[in-house]
């Protein structure tokens, strides 16, 4: 017996007893870290960039936040405990739509939220939201990297893709197959070169039902993307021949994907090229794609860093790691995209 790889991440990462799938947020769990936990600052930036762009792009008009995946609701407690601060008129303009699969995290984000409840709607899947308005500021940290992917290969000049069995001693075995037809249809309609003898990652079928459902939503958005990655004109990332993705566990890196089941989270470099054609494909264009750290410090991040005033140095360093080359700075991108 023998399962496709993106179904094995499906049952290691969502199943009712998959990574993803219980009461424990990410902070809880421990295996890697989110600029949100770094710093509220990060949160409150976004919350200022907000108010900055929306009045001129939806003309005053009432819009809706929405934040795909957002984990325990810690980043829009920080976006709405700013906003209220900061633009009280704003943040009684607007609602927050909350999209986060997990719907065990209820009481967690409820929890995040707290003095915002009449403000917010949750839901699982954003078709389902009755609340998201004409307008909408749609925003995702660390989103596209935790869907599901197929994990592919192109050699001798046909592609091929990794399935899953298990042996007599029930461990998990990679064997190449020959690629599925409907997910060679879609890599082809994607249009990215493949290079000779390198694995891949290419997003399975949530990538695709969400940007159906993204679609029929708010007629006017602006979509904002933190997420890490690279734009590449080939279906591969980089120059590692097998490829982007690898597991996180109590805070190491490897890409031994078939142990720790369930209990480790596997992810994979987003390319932003091939994010870039699927929003084209709704009829939204790139307003620019930059690094976390370049973005952070055009759009005022030190001006919201110096009122802030860090309590000490510790806080300080903690802080700086959203703009640092060596950490988040550099690996983390910024993409904007309208309709």
């Amino acid at each position: 017996m023998k399962v496709y790889f993106d179904q094995y991440l499906r049952n290691a990462l969502y199943h009712k007893d998959g990574y993803y799938y219980d009461e424990s947020s990410i902070k809880e769990k421990g295996d890697f870290i989110t600029s949100p936990q770094i710093s509220d600052l990060f949160g409150f930036f976004i919350s200022s960039y907000i108010s900055l762009h929306s009045s001129k792009f939806f003309n005053n008009k009432p819009f809706s936040i929405v934040e795909i995946g957002c984990n325990d609701g810690l980043l829009a407690s920080q976006i709405l405990n700013h906003l209220k601060n900061s633009n009280l008129d704003l943040y009684e303009n607007i609602n927050y739509i909350i999209i986060e699969q997990n719907t065990h995290l209820k009481k967690n984000i409820l929890l995040n939220l707290s003095g915002h409840e009449k403000k917010i709607e949750i839901t699982n899947k954003l078709k389902k939201s009755k609340k998201i308005k004409k307008n909408a500021f749609f925003l995702c940290n660390e989103f596209f990297d935790s869907l599901p992917f197929h994990r592919c290969i192109f050699k001798n000049g046909s592609f091929f893709e990794t399935a899953v069995k298990v042996d007599t001693k029930k461990n998990f075995i990679p064997i190449e197959v020959e690629i599925r037809t409907e997910v060679l249809d879609l890599i082809k309609n994607i249009g990215l070169e493949a290079n000779e003898n390198f694995f891949f990652e290419f997003p399975s079928k949530e990538y695709f039902d969400f940007f159906d459902d993204l679609k029929e939503a708010s007629e006017n958005f602006l979509f904002l993307i933190f997420d890490y990655g690279e734009k590449s004109q080939t279906l591969n990332i980089g120059k590692n021949p097998n490829g982007s993705a690898r597991c996180f566990y109590k805070n190491q890196i490897s890409t031994n994907f078939y142990e720790n089941f369930q209990k480790q989270d596997i992810t994979f470099s987003v390319n932003f090229q091939l994010l870039k054609k699927s929003f084209e494909s709704i009829k939204a264009k790139e307003l620019f794609f930059e690094t976390q750290s370049r973005f952070l410090l055009t759009n005022g991040f030190v001006e919201i860093m110096e009122a802030y005033k860090p309590s000490n140095l510790l806080e300080l360093q903690k802080i700086k790691k959203l703009i640092s080359p060596s950490s988040m700075g550099e690996a983390f991108k910024v993409m904007l995209l309208v309709r």
